[in-house]
């Protein structure tokens, strides 16, 4: 079994400098949610008492229901240094480890803390790994610092990743077309769009992330798993239409181009534009919406560079070897 907690020294000058490294609990989240505003007010987003409230019932629900690990660094009885997995279901049974709220207090930066937090962190996925798949991911957000950080613990960045965030207000330019229905079957994490009663098409997609934003607190990021053609005989004009609808109802949402392609084979989908590639026949239905944000600027969806994924086997494999050398 691992420690429950580790003591880390480290020496600053002429002093020595005491950390309690150490599983997060719900009984932390006080101490979180202090952390979290600390960090967003850093980062120039601004921490209202709204959104820290968002956040520690946020925070309470994903302890209560086991979809998070944590892990922090505590400086006398002050968390300095904190990491999380939000684990998220990828419409699959086992559930995927998204590195999230990475963050070290200024004043103890420098001290490998964000590394041992982590490694913390790696204990409690490790003791949970039947649950998990052992692939884990994190986005950067053009990040070059959390970037260079990822890559030192083994993260790779992953190719066609797309994303669309948005506070959107409306969609501009949109194309009406009539009797569009929409039915949502949240046991399924399905969008099934619908015309005059026949199904056309399918969009499932999957929670990505909880947490709230600072600017869209009631924001919830979602992932594109599939888009499935049922009616062969769409028009582009139908396609985009729909896809507009499910991006404006969404707000926030990932997918991989990689991913979608594989699903589906838009080869012949579209007669205009006239283009022989399935995924720039695909791109080009996304390139093609267009929506105005709050903020009264244009939104549109962009290729992003910006999530790492790392397989976990190796790290798993290395602690065990590390536990039995111990003992």
């Amino acid at each position: 079994m691992f420690k429950e907690e580790r003591v880390f020294f480290h020496t600053r000058g002429n002093e020595l400098e005491r950390f309690c490294i150490r599983k997060l609990t719900i009984q932390d989240i006080d101490k979180i949610a202090l952390a979290r505003k600390m960090q967003e007010t850093e980062n120039g987003n601004g921490a209202s008492n709204k959104y820290i409230l968002e956040y520690k019932k946020v925070l309470k629900k994903l302890f209560e229901e086991n979809n998070i690990i944590g892990a922090g660094a505590f400086h006398d009885d002050d968390l300095v240094s904190v990491a999380f997995y939000n684990l998220i279901n990828f419409g699959s049974d086992k559930k995927i480890p998204y590195l999230c709220g990475v963050w070290t207090n200024p004043q103890y930066r420098k001290r490998t803390l964000a590394t041992q937090v982590y490694k913390k962190l790696m204990e409690g996925a490790k003791e949970r790994k039947e649950e998990l798949k052992t692939t884990s991911l994190v986005t950067v957000e053009g990040n070059e610092v959390a970037h260079k950080l990822y890559n030192s613990l083994g993260y790779e960045l992953v190719d066609d990743e797309m994303t669309f965030l948005g506070d959107v207000k409306s969609p501009k330019g949109e194309i009406e077309i009539d009797n569009i229905r929409l039915s949502e079957y949240d046991n399924l994490q399905e969008d099934i769009y619908l015309k005059d009663k026949k199904q056309k098409m399918l969009i499932r997609y999957s929670t990505e992330q909880f947490f709230p934003h600072p600017h869209n607190i009631n924001g919830i990021m979602n992932r594109m798993l599939e888009i499935k053609l049922i009616d062969k005989e769409i028009t582009f004009r139908e396609f985009v239409t729909y896809l507009q609808k499910f991006f404006s109802k969404h707000r926030f949402c990932k997918f991989s181009m990689k991913e979608l392609m594989q699903k589906e084979n838009f080869g012949k989908l579209f007669e205009f534009p006239k283009i022989d590639k399935n995924y720039l026949s695909l791109m080009s239905a996304f390139e093609y919406l267009k929506f105005e944000g709050t903020d009264g600027k244009f939104k549109t969806i962009q290729k992003s560079n910006n999530v790492m994924e790392k397989n976990l086997i190796k790290d798993f494999e290395d602690m065990d070897r590390c536990l039995n050398e111990d003992r």
